[in-house]
């Protein structure tokens, strides 16, 4: 059985929802009965999900990201021509 409905959706997620819909070349309506489908039926997402230990998690965000440091190409090229200048 198929039917009308409304539903109250924020503009920008609704055009940003067209906008991938209409890149992938699928309509709308059944991509959004696709979602609610597989949320209803409890499937998950069929990624493997990955265990990261304490010590993994404990790292991140050590590196700086200053947008005006510079990037790691050009801290290696540096050390390269410390290491072989003579």
């Amino acid at each position: 059985m198929k039917g009308n409905s409304v539903l109250n959706i924020d503009e920008h997620t609704l055009r940003e929802a067209f906008d991938y819909a209409r890149i992938k070349g699928i309509d709308l309506s059944d991509m959004v009965e696709k979602f609610l489908l597989k949320f209803i039926s409890g499937k998950e997402d069929r990624t493997r999900k990955i265990q990261v230990s304490d010590e993994v998690r404990a790292l991140a965000g050590i590196l700086s990201s200053d947008k005006n440091d510079k990037s790691w190409r050009e801290r290696k090229s540096d050390c390269l021509e410390s290491k072989y200048r003579e």
